[in-house]
Parts: structure tokens; C-alpha cells; sequence
């Protein structure tokens, strides 16, 4: 510009002014935010903010940081636009930082340690993904486990709550003190199933969750021993067998000598398990169940007709009794059994009885079929019709009759028919008083083995008669007794009391004391049949021992001695103990070691 006017002029094209002009990368103006809930599981969106120098795209990276924004590092893979903070997020900030691209550089803001993207990310209490779980069986005396299932977030630590529920899983009611991860089953949970629930905690809360509930619960209601092996009966109607199994007596359809522990007694011809058992009897060669409605089944060996089943053939699953020869049905209105060597006595409603099996010393007490025979059918006991209770010994049977006297038939070398004398008889003989004077009266229980008899006394006295060369008279004496004898007490002083239940092997007998304790007597010998801890006979009672030798053995429900030299009691924690012989596995322990104090049967119930 002059005065004289404007001129204009432009470098040539030769020779630009300037180089080609660099554009910058984007400028950031204003930092990136975040907007969502700042809580574990929710979704954090970040906002790009505000850039200069127009960013063409913008890639992501999100941080964790401490709670006062600092210490981060990057979160991996976590590189989009959105970011769904996770259980270890808990109790820190998240920020992200956001790039901006475009043709001429890459810049980065994030947002500042005195603002950060998100507030501290608030945890969730555990979650459960699968429930937990009860291990163990549902047996009285048995132990349950509770496995604790699987949970997100973390859980630090695990509280248990077992409950007893009806047989459905429903109405549960929580069992109190039982919050360990562990329970014991107790009596009170018969019948019932068994919940857990498991609370998982972290600091920001607890969950609970319950099991699914074990099977109804089930209990030994009964055991039988005899002839090298043990059964129990369980409260669900079922039966478990160990020990000597050369002929099928175990009932597994298997022809195994020996059952170390316990199993199942299968059903009639071997299909599933055998069902709705109300009551067990075990002789030396067979076994036999009293089955809901009064029928009889009974497995083992046969060679006399023990089985009852119309023929004189093995088997080694359940066979069904049949009636009288000439009826086309079973044995039916029966209520209790007995089995001894190798026959079979059973009341039936309304107190008659009938007996199977062998016959050579009258033991089948039916005078018209006379002696040294056999019959694979019942047979009608002469001149009985109001017995309530009947027990078969080794080749001898007694009945308890409903006005609490006893009438014995069968073999009586020794006395065991407790008539004065020791003539046999096929036709049920009273069984004279203590001393041989009148007629033994009052009696609450009897039972027959061997070559012995006892019965309980109303009062609780025990009175026995037979054979006595090993002091199983009980009364300090090794004389055989042709009439009922009066058992001492323990250590010979005065007589025995409080008894409530007896049973007797092939020389030692025991007695079930009100209150749960047992004493014994006879023979005890290397097997330790008395539970002493001693290998020395007894002629008056002695008591047993607790298992391992510690105190003595209470609270006992139920006992029942083998002639082949072992006794096992039930006791009302649900547990089975037996000492004894141990030959054939019939303690059940798993082993062959005989024992002179109880131990406890593996596997029950």
C-alpha cells in the first residue's frame, strides 16, 4: 500500500512462502466421564469429552484403581466403550482412559486423580451357583457332611444350619446346636429327612442356600445272630446280612463264604431288595422274615424243609412259606417267627403255631407226625391255641402262652424242657417252677437255644434250666437243671434283676438289663463270648464291657446271641455292637478278629 494506490504480488509458484502446513493430533478440552451405577454387576459407559483438532475415532482402556484413585493398572480386555465392574473390582475406583485418533497423532485424557470416573465400586454378597450337598448315609448313628456347593463373589466364610424335615423335604424346623459342617443322626430323626443350609459371607452381605434333603431316615429296628452270621432289620422294611455264606443263608443271591460287612437281602427270586419286613428271626442254617400281613420268607439252606417252602431245595434269596400241605397259598395271619438249627416255629394270630424243618426229636411238636422225619410244610403244634410268643433251640422249641406259662417240646437230654426229666417228647410239655414245684408262671419272655431255656419274670428275675457244665444256669453251679433255676446276681450275689430281655448261644447266655446295660455268663474261652474282656468262663453274670474295653456297654435296646459263639446288641444311638467270634466275618467289622469286648459293625444301617 502507498499513496498513490494498492499493488498486489504472490511469491512464484517456484518458490512457496512456507512448507506444506503439519496439522496436530487431537487436543483434549475436557476430560472423559463415566456415567453408570458404581456397583459390582452394573454397567460404567464412558464419554469420550471434549477434544480439539476433530477426532476421526476413539479407542478404550479401562483402570483399577485404589479408593483414593491412585495405584492403577489396566483392566485386561476390558477395552470397549463399557465396562461391567466384577467382584474384584469391589472396594476400588474404576476410571477409564479414552484415545483419540486422527490423521495426524493419537492423544489420551483420563480422568484426574482428584475426579475419577466412578465412585468405589460397591461389592455383591455371594451368590450361589450350585447347591450345596449332603454326603453320607441316612442311618441312625451316621454321619452327614455338608459340602458347601459353588458360589461367586468370593464368599470368605461358610455358617451351617441342619434342619429335620417331613419325609417330603417340607416343613423343616431347624435342629438346634447342629451348625457345624457335620451332624450326627440321632433317633429323634427317624422317619424325617435332613436339610442343610449353607450362608456364604463376604463384606458385603451373606447368602444362604439350602441342600436338597437326604432320604427319609432309617434306623436298625432288630437284630438276629446265629450260625456264623448277624442280620439287622431296618426300619424301612429292608434287611442287611454278614458273615458265613457257604450256603446262601446271607440272602444276596451270592454263594461267597464270607460277607465281611453288611448287605442287603434281596427279594423273592433275587429281583430288588426284599421290602415291608416287620421282624427277623436267624437259625443256624437259614433265616427267615415275617413280612408285612403275616407271611413268612425265609432263605438259606433247605435239606430238611427249613425253608418252609414245600421242597427240600437251596436258595439263596427269599423263598415265600407255603401253608399246610394240600393248601395251593402261603402261610398267611402269622405275627412272630423263630428259627433255630434247622426248623422253623411261627404264632400265628390267634395262638396257634405251626413248625417246618426237621423232626427228629419232636421238635416240630405235632404228635401225629412223629419223630426222625422232616416236613417242608407247617405243621399244627399239638394242643397249643393261645400262645404269644414261641422260640426254637437247637433241636427243641418252647411257647410262651397268654396266661405266662411255658410248654416245651422237642430233644430233652439236658433237661431243656425244664419237666424234671429228660425224657424227649413230641407234644408240648409243661415246664414246671423253680425247684421242680408247680408250674413256672409270670413269665414275660422266653428263649430256647442249644440245650437251654430261660424266661424272663414278671419282676425282672431270669429263671434257666438245661444243660449247665459250663455255668449257663447262672447260678453259680455246673450241674445241669432238669427244672428252672433262679440266676444269681452279678459276681454270685443274690439273684439277677431288672431284666428285660435274655438270649443265649450255644454256652453262654445274656441278659438285657433295664436301663441298657448286659451281663453275661458260661462259657467265654479265647472268642470272649461273655464281652469282658476276659478268655474265663463265669458261673454266676459278669457285665459287658463298653467297646474297646472302656466301662461298660449302655444303652443297649435289644441283644442276640449265636450258637456259633457271638452276641451283638442294638444300641439306641442307632449303632449295631457284637463280640464274640469273629471266624466267618459274623461281627461285621470288615475283618476276621474275634473280640473279647464289643466293637462296632461296619456299615449299618
Amino acid at each position: 500500500h502507498n499513496s498513490y494506490g494498492d499493488s498486489s504480488g504472490a511469491t512464484s509458484g517456484q518458490y512457496p512462502a512456507s512448507g506444506t502446513i503439519a496439522g496436530l493430533p487431537p487436543a483434549n478440552t475436557s476430560l472423559p466421564s463415566v456415567s453408570g451405577t458404581s456397583t459390582q454387576g452394573q454397567t460404567l459407559t464412558a464419554t469420550n469429552g471434549s477434544w480439539d483438532n476433530s477426532p476421526t475415532s476413539y479407542s478404550y482402556q479401562w483402570r483399577r484403581c485404589g479408593a483414593s484413585g491412585a495405584s492403577c493398572s489396566d483392566i485386561g480386555s476390558a477395552t470397549s466403550s463399557t465396562y461391567i465392574p466384577g467382584w474384584v473390582d469391589a472396594g476400588n475406583t474404576v476410571r477409564v482412559v479414552v484415545t483419540a485418533h486422527n490423521s495426524y497423532g493419537d492423544s489420551s485424557g483420563a480422568t484426574s486423580s482428584q475426579y475419577p470416573m466412578s465412585g468405589t465400586i460397591q461389592g455383591l454378597p455371594p451368590a450361589n451357583t450350585s447347591l450345596p450337598v449332603i454326603s453320607g448315609s441316612a442311618g441312625q448313628g451316621q454321619t452327614l457332611t455338608a459340602t458347601n456347593g459353588s458360589w461367586d463373589n468370593s464368599p470368605a466364610s461358610y455358617t451351617y444350619q441342619w434342619a429335620r424335615c417331613d419325609s417330603e423335604g417340607e416343613n423343616c424346623t431347624n435342629i438346634l446346636s447342629a451348625t457345624d459342617n457335620s451332624y450326627v443322626i440321632v433317633v429323634g430323626d427317624v422317619g424325617f429327612t435332613i436339610n442343610v443350609t449353607v450362608t456364604a459371607t463376604n463384606p458385603y452381605g451373606s447368602t444362604a442356600e439350602s441342600s436338597t434333603q437326604t432320604l427319609v431316615v432309617t434306623a436298625v429296628e432288630e437284630i438276629g445272630a446265629g450260625g456264623f452270621r448277624s442280620c439287622a432289620l431296618i426300619n424301612n422294611g429292608q434287611v442287611k446280612c454278614w458273615g458265613y455264606n457257604n450256603e446262601g443263608q446271607i440272602g444276596d443271591g451270592t454263594h461267597y463264604n464270607l460277607r465281611l460287612t453288611p448287605v442287603s437281602v434281596l427279594g423273592i427270586g433275587g429281583t430288588g431288595v426284599l421290602t415291608n419286613v416287620t421282624h427277623i428271626s436267624v437259625g443256624d442254617t437259614q433265616a427267615c422274615a415275617l413280612i408285612s400281613g403275616g407271611t413268612v420268607d425265609c432263605w438259606g439252606k433247605n435239606d430238611v424243609g427249613q425253608l418252609g417252602n414245600g421242597t427240600r431245595n437251596q436258595t439263596l434269596t427269599p423263598t415265600q412259606v407255603v401253608g399246610v400241605l394240600g393248601d395251593t397259598g402261603p402261610l398267611t395271619g402269622i405275627i412272630q417267627i423263630s428259627a433255630g438249627e434247622n426248623h422253623v416255629c411261627a404264632v400265628k394270630q390267634g395262638g396257634t403255631i405251626y413248625c417246618w424243618g426237621a423232626d427228629d426229636y419232636g421238635q416240630l411238636g405235632n404228635s401225629a407226625s412223629g419223630t426222625g422225619t422232616y416236613s417242608s410244610y407247617p405243621v399244627l403244634v399239638s394242643g397249643i391255641t393261645n400262645a404269644t410268643q414261641v422260640s426254637s433251640g437247637f433241636l427243641h422249641a418252647c411257647a410262651l402262652l397268654s396266661d405266662q406259662s411255658v410248654k416245651c417240646w422237642g430233644y430233652n437230654g439236658f433237661g431243656e424242657l425244664g419237666t424234671g426229666g429228660r425224657s424227649n417228647t413230641s407234644y408240648p410239655a409243661t415246664v414246671l417252677g423253680v425247684g421242680g414245684s408247680g408250674t413256672l408262671v409270670n413269665v414275660t419272655k422266653i428263649s430256647a437255644t442249644n440245650l437251654n431255656t430261660c424266661a424272663v419274670i414278671s419282676g425282672g428275675s431270669l429263671d434257666c434250666w438245661g444243660i449247665g457244665n459250663n455255668g449257663e444256669i447262672g447260678n453259680g453251679g455246673v450241674n445241669d437243671s432238669l427244672t428252672p433255676a433262679q440266676v444269681s446276681g452279678v459276681g454270685g450275689e443274690g439273684t439277677l434283676s431288672n431284666v428285660v430281655g435274655v438270649t443265649m448261644g450255644a454256652s453262654h447266655v445274656c441278659a438285657l438289663i433295664q436301663g441298657g446295660n448286659v451281663d453275661c455268663w458260661g462259657m467265654n474261652g479265647s472268642y470272649g463270648m461273655l464281652g469282658n474282656d476276659s478268655s474265663v468262663a463265669s458261673l454266676t453274670p459278669v457285665q459287658v464291657v463298653g467297646v474297646g474295653g472302656t466301662g461298660v456297654l449302655a444303652n443297649v435296646t435289644q441283644i442276640s446271641a449265636s450258637i456259633s459263639w457271638h452276641t451283638c446288641a442294638l444300641i439306641s444311638t442307632g449303632s449295631v455292637d457284637c463280640w464274640g467270634s469273629n471266624d466267618y466275618g459274623n461281627l461285621g467289622t470288615g475283618d476276621t478278629t474275634s473280640s473279647s469286648t464289643p466293637v462296632g459293625v461296619i456299615g449299618l444301617p
